[in-house]
């Protein structure tokens, strides 16, 4: 066996014009998978982030008005502050309740109008939520119906006054948030908003309904059995309503199943690639078996069996192929950083996807030189030698 890898090394190297062609057939399609299936997991990566920055096990849910069902005058029934808080008694895997009004309302900074949202929310929305201070403190349940509010990071980037006019109301502003990263379980964008408590929004407008709770759940938790308790509360106490549910850990697996959509349709693609480089060296081999067939005559003559001539072939194909993976797993890695750097993105060094590439390159190239091989172990010797 040896023999043959010494062997096949000196032939390749005598080659070095066609073995680098060969080399680039099976690494450029290495190259392509690796890229793509790390591209895809720190894509995945990315979106997880988000979720990652706040607690894990949370549920939001939104109440949603029925206009066809309300009472006869017209009334429209909403949740109020204190039931919103008593929600968490419905099951003891409900830790925290959070209820927030979410409103848009003229905002004012001296003299002139800017585009943001006012949300009204309990001092238990901070700790639910992972927001983060960055000067001043939260509201708490103390403040009710003082005017003072938090400003999140973009709303105003350079403040320098500490009042802000909401709808004729001047509030003072007690603190700023440091930015904070969107995320699916709720809609709100924190980070042009500003926050009051949840009695003062209600104050300054009647409309401003409890129509989203956010909810801490327990580690052990079950997202669906609550979404059952849940919904058949709102159906005895207001059935004039609806909700809807979003639950951090659902969409989280939802996320991480679809990446493994994602991950397998990226490497189908790039084994595309793999299959255009195993074709390749195949040809490259079949080159190198008619050139070389006075040289397969001269091994049959001295001895060398059918075996021996398949196995020196077939040894040329998994260096050629090693080599090759190898090399393109490496600049699959490298292409794969370049576009993390682009997008900003954290880059993770994963294996799996290395070795799952190389294995499979091999396992092409073998597959694709076996027909070589046999063709140069068949090769008639007297034939052979007569060969120019």
């Amino acid at each position: 066996m040896l023999n043959c890898i010494h062997t096949g090394l000196r032939s390749l190297l005598a080659l070095k014009v066609r073995s680098l062609f060969a080399l680039l057939s099976i690494g450029m399609g290495t190259a392509a998978v690796v890229a793509m299936v790390f591209c895809g997991k720190l894509a995945t990566q990315e979106a997880l982030k988000q979720f990652k920055s706040l607690n894990t096990n949370l549920l939001a849910i939104t109440i949603h008005h029925n206009e066809l069902n309300q009472t006869e005058n017209n009334a429209k029934p909403s949740l109020t502050l204190n039931q919103a808080l008593a929600l968490s008694t419905l099951d003891s895997h409900i830790l925290i309740a959070a209820p927030f009004t979410e409103s848009y309302q003229s905002i004012i900074y001296q003299g002139k109008p800017i585009n943001g949202t006012v949300i009204g929310a309990t001092d238990e929305f901070k700790n639910v939520m992972h927001l983060t201070l960055k000067t001043g403190r939260f509201i708490s349940l103390l403040d009710q119906l003082n005017p003072f509010c938090v400003i999140g990071h973009d709303l105003l980037p350079n403040a320098k006054q500490q009042q802000i006019n909401i709808n004729n109301t001047l509030y003072t502003i007690i603190g700023t948030l440091t930015s904070w990263p969107q995320n699916n379980v709720i809609y709100a964008d924190i980070d042009h908003a500003m926050i009051i408590p949840i009695q003062s929004a209600q104050f300054i407008n009647h409309h401003a309904d409890i129509n989203n709770v956010v909810m801490l759940l327990s580690a052990n938790s079950d997202p669906m059995m609550i979404e059952e308790k849940l919904t058949h509360y709102f159906q005895q106490h207001f059935p004039t309503q609806s909700i809807s549910f979003r639950s951090s850990q659902l969409l989280i697996d939802k996320i991480r199943k679809q990446n493994d959509i994602l991950t397998v349709f990226l490497g189908l693609i790039g084994s595309i690639s793999l299959l255009v480089g195993g074709i390749g060296v195949m040809n490259i081999m079949l080159i190198a078996v008619h050139e070389r067939r006075q040289e397969i005559g001269i091994r049959r003559a001295i001895g060398a069996t059918t075996i021996d001539i398949a196995a020196l072939f077939l040894a040329e194909a998994v260096m050629l192929s090693c080599t090759g993976g190898i090399t393109g797993a490496i600049l699959g890695i490298i292409a794969a950083f370049i576009v993390a750097m682009i997008q900003h993105w954290d880059f993770i060094l994963l294996w799996w996807p290395i070795l799952m590439s190389v294995s499979i390159s091999i396992a092409i190239s073998l597959f694709f030189s076996a027909y070589p091989a046999y063709k140069a172990a068949r090769l008639d010797p007297i034939v052979a030698l007569r060969s120019t």
